[in-house]
Parts: C-alpha cells; sequence; structure tokens
C-alpha cells in the first residue's frame, strides 16, 4: 500500500514539473503565457542587443499567442519589415500547441551596411517600421490581420565626424596627376583616319574594276574621227585578242560583241558571241572571223545597219 502511495506522489510530481517547464518554455523571452478572454491573437516583439554598433548583426524575435479553438496555427504568418535592415537568412519559426493556447516564435537575424544604416550623429536611434500577423480562422473563411510594432534601436557609430574631419588623408580627389598614355591619342586617331581613307579608296578602285571593266576599252575606242559603228570597233577589239594571249582580254572583247549584238535586236547571234566569250576552251580566230562573217552577211542583207 505504501509502494502504491509513493508511486501516485511521484506520478503527480513528474507531471507537475512537465507542466512547469512547459510554462516556462512559453514565458521566456519575453512571450505572455496567457491571453486575454476576449482576445484572440496577442503578439511580443523584442531586439537582442537594443544598442549596437554600426555593421553589428541584431536578433528580431516575435512571440505570436493565439487561441488554437479559433485560428489555425498553421495560417500564422508574419510580415516584417526591417527597411534598412536586411535579414541574413530566412527566419527561425517554431509552432507549438499546449492545450488551449498556441504560439508561433519567428527569429532573424538583422545586419545594415549599406547607405542609410549609418548615423548622422555619434549616437542615433532606427525605429522599424510596423509589421503585420496574418492568420485564418477555423470556422470562418478568409484572412485576418492584426499589426504589431518593434522596439527602438539604438545605432552608436564606429567613428565620430570629428575623428574623420581630423584624419590626414595621403591623396586629394581633386588634384589627381594627369592620365599618361603610351601612345598620344590624337596622332593615333589620325593615322588610323588616314588608314581608314586610304582603304576606302582601294575598295572603291577595286569596285570600280569589278562592276565597270570595259569602260576603259570603250574609251579607247570612242574615237569622234572613227565612222565605224559600235558593232565594228567590238569586233576589231575582239579579232585583234582572239591572237593574243590574254585570255580575260578576249573574253571582255567577246562579251562586248555580245552586247553590241544584243542592242540591235540579234539575240541569236548575241548567244552566239556569249557562248564563245565564256566557254570552257579560248576560243579562236577562225571561231571569230566566222562569226563576224555571219554578222556581215547579216548586216548586208539589211539585218543590222
Amino acid at each position: 500500500m505504501r509502494r502504491a502511495v509513493v508511486i501516485g506522489v511521484a506520478a503527480i510530481a513528474a507531471l507537475a514539473v512537465g507542466f512547469g517547464l512547459g510554462q516556462f518554455w512559453l514565458v521566456r523571452d519575453g512571450a505572455s503565457v496567457s491571453l486575454n478572454p476576449k482576445e484572440l491573437v496577442s503578439i511580443t516583439t523584442s531586439l537582442s542587443p537594443t544598442a549596437h554598433s554600426f555593421g553589428d548583426s541584431v536578433m528580431a524575435r516575435a512571440d505570436v499567442l493565439i487561441d488554437p479553438r479559433e485560428i489555425a496555427l498553421g495560417s500564422v504568418a508574419l510580415q516584417p519589415n526591417f527597411g534598412p535592415y536586411e535579414a541574413l537568412d530566412p527566419p527561425r519559426v517554431i509552432r507549438e500547441q499546449f492545450g488551449d493556447l498556441g504560439r508561433v516564435q519567428y527569429t532573424y537575424e538583422l545586419v545594415c551596411l549599406k547607405e542609410g544604416c549609418d548615423t548622422a550623429e555619434a549616437r542615433g536611434v532606427s525605429d522599424f517600421p510596423s509589421g503585420r500577423v496574418r492568420y485564418r480562422f477555423n470556422e470562418r473563411p478568409g484572412s485576418a490581420f492584426e499589426s504589431f510594432d518593434w522596439p527602438l534601436l539604438e545605432v552608436s557609430s564606429r567613428v565620430a565626424t570629428k575623428d574623420v574631419e581630423e584624419i590626414r588623408w595621403r591623396s586629394d580627389a581633386t588634384s589627381l596627376t594627369p592620365a599618361s598614355y603610351r601612345v598620344n591619342p590624337t596622332g593615333a586617331a589620325f593615322v588610323f583616319l588616314v588608314a581608314a581613307l586610304g582603304c576606302a579608296i582601294a575598295a572603291m578602285l577595286i569596285a570600280r574594276r569589278l562592276w565597270w571593266p570595259t569602260r576603259a576599252d570603250d574609251a579607247d575606242l570612242a574615237d569622234e574621227s572613227d565612222l565605224r559603228s559600235p558593232l565594228e570597233r567590238a569586233f576589231e577589239v575582239a579579232l585583234a585578242s582572239a591572237g593574243g594571249d590574254d585570255l580575260p582580254e578576249r573574253r571582255r572583247a567577246l562579251e562586248r560583241v555580245a552586247r553590241e549584238l544584243a542592242g540591235t535586236g540579234r539575240r541569236d547571234l548575241a548567244g552566239e558571241a556569249r557562248a564563245l566569250a565564256w566557254a570552257p576552251a579560248p576560243s579562236t580566230s577562225a571561231q571569230v572571223e566566222s562569226l563576224a562573217e555571219r554578222v556581215g552577211v547579216a548586216t548586208a542583207a539589211g539585218g543590222l545597219a
């Protein structure tokens, strides 16, 4: 009988200790252990440390207590605004439920290293904008919000304004040494300009040679005292080049004959002249003379002149 009593007392003591540990877990970090009967949400915020030097990290913690009978524990979401501070990592979130009390804790590690974080004086105060807690009810559709504020955060400068003003800098941005160049920029620009003009002139000469290869030949043949027709002069050049070794010149001369024949309406003879001009085998003097005789017969008949 005595053993049963001892075991019962020990069990009750263990339950009491467990309940006490649970309550201690809820009240740590400044969290409230109970809700006002008329409240469904209670929000407690804290900063650690409450004063820091520029560049140091700050731990921001928010504890949200809810009534899980009315509010879904998994729907509780914190929407903070730490500007100009930034969170180093995603928040650490803890969700717990103890009977009729639910608890959600958000923990952020903040740091501020950009413009707007330093203080104008030796000591300043940062006031974070208000945040919101969003949640959903168990029995009602839609979401609800609760606003909350953060404690003030004191920020101290690592360097006083007087210390910066008394620094003797080794260089002055207003008296920098002029830039130096291995090559004079003006001279290099002039050389490149002359080279570009030379390339442009060379390109124009090459294009003129490719697109108007017979213009010089036409100028040589254009003699005002020569009463021969253009076709006769073209045949003279073709007969003269037929006996030479300059194959490109021979082809150009026959191509000119073909153009003159086409201009007079004899496209059949023009086709024969062009075939002789660009045949794989070089044309012979006999072939050119044969074509000239045929053109002369046609001319005598009145077909060309």
